[in-house]
């Protein structure tokens, strides 16, 4: 009977451990389909986040292949010798009309690409996509005009990479220097001298096509500036007639209150020249005691920026663009410049000869420097203040200076284009 009992319960045990195999089994594979549909899930989302990632990188891509075209355009209108009505005449194609499209096939079609179908590669040479560049004028001048006023242009690059595109549209400003008052601007306290000939004139009228509206002939920083230049002027004898302009006759007027900021200090003066010297075309430092030389300068098609680092004789000669004078400059024989002159650093002009020599749009004349000059220190040590200044014409002959809008505005070519408004598409 005992053993009887025993087998039972053996049996009931055999069974109930079978049964818990069972269940085990059960729960084993849940837990497997379960880690299963885990693993399937990640590598989905793996390969989900590595799509977005290299959607995000090509899309990333595609943005600064069109910053790149816009970058490239820049460069290309600032060191282009053609004109920007030029520059919009060319790429409006046979209709003569700019389109304000921004499909790539459209504007293909219609329009000349001003950089067109570049690529970009990287350190290996592989083409990392391409941009095209097109330009159209601005909203004063009108979008589809090939007119251009202002030198403010749109650009519209278009950057291709893949199956991706991206269009930026930036309006442009060519960089300029501070506007000037006078056609002469003496911005210190200055020491005048004016020329023995009753030939010569400075006129704050504009002499360029169409005019802008008249200038003062000399301008000046203070009320005592003010009244010894003009009793220099009215003489005797009187040649008050020679000095024409906006504010009366002689056209002389104290500017200091709409001089621009940077023309306010020795620093801002710098700051202002060392913005020019960066895109010099040609730099000269003949040391000190030395003197540069200058011969003719560009030509009204290419205008030159020049820097000379010292002391400067100009002339008998003919120059275009800009002139930037750290030292004193001497004038003498037959000269002509069209555009800008700066004396800026120690701050004297002479112009000597007799002879015929004019300026064709506008000068200043600041003393952000002072002395001593030595040879490691050429345009001397920087001022606190605005210094004395020398405007000495007792030299001169016939002609003067004239204000000429348009003789600044080519001067200034060779400077950047500068953004002014972003538009991403």
């Amino acid at each position: 009977m005992s053993h009887w009992i025993k087998y039972m319960r053996f049996q009931e045990y055999e069974t109930s451990c079978n049964r818990q195999k069972g269940a085990a089994l059960i729960v084993s594979l849940i837990f497997l389909v379960i880690f299963g549909v885990l693993g399937v899930g990640l590598l989905t989302l793996a390969s989900i986040e590595g799509r977005i990632a290299d959607n995000y990188k090509v899309n990333t891509q595609v943005l600064y292949l069109a910053e790149a075209g816009i970058d490239q355009a820049r460069e290309t209108l600032r060191s282009s010798p053609n004109t920007v009505t030029q520059i919009l005449t060319t790429a409006a194609g046979g209709d003569g009309q700019l389109s304000t499209s921004t499909d790539l096939a459209t504007l293909v079609s219609v329009d000349t690409a001003w950089v067109n179908n570049a690529t970009l590669t990287d350190l290996s040479g592989r083409s990392q996509g391409q941009y095209h560049v097109f330009i159209r004028n601005d909203a004063a001048d009108g979008p589809t005009s090939v007119t251009d006023n202002n030198d403010v242009v749109r650009l519209l690059s278009i950057g291709r990479f893949r199956n991706a595109q991206k269009a930026v549209e930036v309006e442009v400003r060519r960089g300029s220097v501070p506007d000037l008052p006078a056609a002469l601007t003496l911005d210190g306290p200055v020491t005048f001298d004016e020329s023995n000939s009753v030939l010569f004139d400075i006129d704050g009228n504009d002499s360029g096509t169409p005019p802008v509206p008249a200038r003062t002939a000399i301008g000046v920083i203070s009320a005592t500036d003010d009244t010894n230049v003009t009793g220099t002027i009215l003489g005797p004898p009187d040649r008050s007639a020679n000095y024409t302009g906006s504010g009366g006759t002689p056209s002389i007027n104290d500017v200091s209150g709409s001089l621009s900021p940077e023309l306010l200090t020795p620093a801002g003066l710098e700051d202002v020249v060392a913005n020019i010297a960066s895109y010099a075309t040609q730099t000269y430092n003949p040391g000190f005691p030395g003197v540069t030389s200058l011969g003719n300068v560009g030509s009204a098609s290419n205008p030159q920026i020049v820097v000379v680092n010292g002391d400067c004789f100009f002339g008998p000669a003919t120059g275009y663009g800009t002139l930037v004078v750290r030292g004193d400059l001497t004038f003498s024989g037959n000269f002509t410049w069209y555009g800008m002159i700066y004396v800026v650093g120690q701050g004297r002009m002479y112009w000597n000869g007799g002879a015929q020599g004019e300026i064709n749009g506008a000068m200043l004349i600041a003393a952000s420097r002072g002395l001593p000059r030595t040879s490691l220190n050429p345009v001397g040590p920087l001022l606190g203040s605005r210094g004395p200044i020398v405007a000495d014409f007792n030299g001169g002959g016939g002609n003067g200076i004239h204000y000429n809008y348009q003789a600044l505005r080519n001067a200034n070519r060779g400077l950047p284009y500068r953004r002014i408004s972003y538009r991403l598409y």
